[in-house]
């Protein structure tokens, strides 16, 4: 026999011609019945079968009882259902789905008192006598709820005592200073708002405006900067009269307001009866022209900055550098503690503290930094590093930032007693601006 007559498709199509099988009745299991007197080929092959033995004889017995029951519902000429015997006995005793059966939990579902009005209530009762839920019965809590004095103003106050009756006395001494103001229903006039406006640090920065009040304080403003006073307001009863001769001489308007308008918008404790609104001006430092600058980190109090401007313009400094952190020079207070005359020192405010010291640096300048544990004084330092001197002074309680400490020229502290820690800021300024402008004239 040659190699194609032994090919698998020749073997498989001699097969399929002698025993009448194709390749359709091998997929589907329905083989062809074989030709008459071949009795080597079953004339009936069983079907093919799928899963377990007991689920086979499982759907055999359904297919039996189905048939049973068609026979039977046959024979009495009633419709055929499809539905399988078994489920049709349970659904028709499935009262919990219909309205004549038994309900889902037993009983009658009419007698079912807690779902119905004239049935027994859901918690045991009658429904109508459940005092929580009724005016005219107990309350939640026990005893009748127009006695319960916590919720009635007449009764007794939530913690005890008389609610009429304060829960405490009342505490004055609280209050920084008693409020004399009078209060009214109109609304506040213009000027008055625009005033109070400036009492804000915001409303100072949006308008560009600053109060100072105070004799002195207005006075020095009058006298050296009468160019940025807009407005001044007094009392009936204010008795400076070369004050006010001096603000018509240089055309200045005047208000005259009551005094407890006066005390509206008066930022001191006792008010000197005059208040003035000035224009925010300052002039800047000349640094080519300079020899001592002071260099303010961070300083809060705004006393002590007043303090502060207050001697850097008593030893002649030539300007002052105020950081980032430092109250702002047009605070009512600074203007105060300075008595006005922070106008008359040049100054900068909101600098970058490391930015200005590398600049002063570059124009020459002998940046100084003080700090407790320092291990020299003023004294010990060169006299030509004193030509062009910037003093570095810090926080009340911490002293400047460290970084700042560290990219200084030299750092020094005042020889004092050890028993005492430190000096306030304003008096260290004075001390060491008073050496610093010795050593300046010393030096030449």
């Amino acid at each position: 026999m040659s190699s194609k007559e032994n090919s698998p498709k020749k073997i498989k199509a001699t097969l399929n011609k002698k025993f009448g099988h194709s390749r359709e009745d091998r997929k589907s299991h329905k083989p062809r019945f074989s030709p008459a007197g071949n009795s080597d080929i079953p004339a009936e092959v069983p079907e093919k079968t799928y899963g377990s033995k007991r689920g086979q004889l499982e759907r055999e017995l359904r297919a039996k009882k189905q048939e049973e029951l068609e026979a039977s519902q046959a024979g009495d000429g009633s419709e055929v259902s499809t539905e399988p015997a078994a489920e049709r006995e349970a659904g028709a005793d499935r009262g919990r789905f219909r309205n004549e059966g038994k309900p889902r939990f037993g009983g009658d579902r009419e007698d079912r008192g807690r779902f119905r009005n004239e049935g027994k209530p859901r918690f045991g009762g009658d429904r109508e006598d459940r005092g929580r839920f009724r005016n005219e019965g107990k309350p939640r809590f026990g005893g009748d709820r127009d006695d319960r004095g916590r919720f009635r103003n007449e009764g007794k106050p939530r913690f005890g005592g008389d609610k009429g009756a304060p829960r405490r006395e009342e505490r004055p001494w609280m209050r920084s200073r008693p409020d004399n103001r009078q209060k009214s229903d109109t609304p506040n006039p213009p000027w008055l708002r625009r005033v109070l406006r400036l009492t804000t640090e915001k409303g100072r920065e949006k308008t560009e405006n600053f109060l100072a009040e105070g004799v002195r304080c207005v006075q020095e403003i009058v006298q050296h900067h009468a160019e940025i006073v807009r407005e001044i307001f007094v009392v009936d009863s204010f008795a400076g009269t070369e004050l006010l001769q001096a603000i018509t001489d240089r055309q200045i308007q005047i208000q005259t307001i009551s005094t407890a308008e006066m005390e509206l918008i008066s930022t001191m404790v006792t008010n000197q009866g005059i208040i003035a609104i000035c224009r925010s001006a300052s002039v800047k430092p000349d640094y080519d022209m300079a020899r001592f600058l002071t260099l303010v980190d961070g300083i809060q109090d705004p006393g002590n900055l007043g303090s502060v401007y207050r001697t850097s313009l008593g030893f002649a400094s030539d300007g002052l550098l105020l950081g980032k952190g430092t109250v702002s020079a047009f605070n009512p207070k600074v203007v105060r503690g300075s008595s006005g005359t922070f106008l008359r020192v040049p100054f900068e405010q909101g600098v970058d503290m490391q930015e200005r010291i590398m600049f002063l640096r570059q124009k020459g300048f002998t940046v100084i930094a003080t700090d407790l544990h320092a291990k020299q004084d003023l004294a010990d330092i060169a006299p030509y590093k004193l030509r062009k001197v910037a003093l570095l002074i810090g926080n009340e309680g911490s002293g400047a930032d460290i970084a700042h400490i560290q990219h200084a020229d030299e750092i020094i502290k005042i020889p004092m007693e050890q028993n005492l820690e430190s000096l306030n800021v304003a008096v260290a300024h004075g001390i060491l601006s008073f050496q610093i402008k010795e050593a300046l004239k010393t030096g030449g």
